[in-house]
């Protein structure tokens, strides 16, 4: 029993780090493309 719940604390854990990662990954991607738009329309 004691171990079962530990499994899905750690299933839990990694969920939110796979999301916290997304998150990371979309601003990043966001960043960039805006940046480089900037940088094709403004000479």
């Amino acid at each position: 029993m004691r171990r079962l719940r530990l499994n899905i604390d750690n299933q839990k854990e990694e969920r939110s780090s796979e999301k916290r990662f997304q998150t990371t990954f979309l601003t990043q991607t966001v960043i960039i493309t805006s940046i480089h738009l900037h940088n094709t329309f403004i000479p």
